[in-house]
């Protein structure tokens, strides 16, 4: 039996500006294309939550992130977003990457998910929301 907050579908975008020509950050330095990865998760519930992040490609737009979230993805299907601990330490394991972009951004939806489901802002959530911030110089 599904509940509202059990996830029902994973999306995961890469987008690229069309930017001509290429960024570059010398002219000794290869074309760099920018591309942003979204993973967008939805519960049977309605609710959604989204994560993402910027990445570069030499000479072309980078799908290495997209690719690499492709096998994560059954692992979440049917499950509570309220395990989403018990999630990112699962998919940090199961990262074939070097660096855990992929998870990374799936525990991102996931807070942002549960946020919205209760009603309150993300910084809240994580236990923000000082008055004043203490600052040095």
């Amino acid at each position: 039996m599904m509940h509202e907050l059990d996830i029902k579908a994973v999306r995961v975008y890469a987008v690229g500006p069309s930017v001509t020509p290429p960024f570059r950050f010398s002219g000794k330095n290869p074309d760099r294309r920018m591309t942003y990865t979204v993973v967008r998760i939805v519960t049977f519930g309605g609710w959604e939550g989204a994560g993402g992040t910027d990445s570069e490609g030499v000479g072309a737009f980078d799908s290495a992130l997209a690719e690499e979230l492709k096998p994560l993805i059954d692992r979440l299907i049917g499950r509570s977003v309220l395990e989403r601990n018990a999630i990112s330490r699962e998919l940090l394991g199961a990262q074939k990457g070097m660096v855990p972009y992929g998870a990374s951004l799936i525990d991102i939806a996931l807070w942002d998910l549960a946020a919205r489901a209760a009603g309150v802002p993300l910084y809240q959530m994580l236990g923000g929301g000082e008055a004043v911030i203490p600052a040095y110089a």
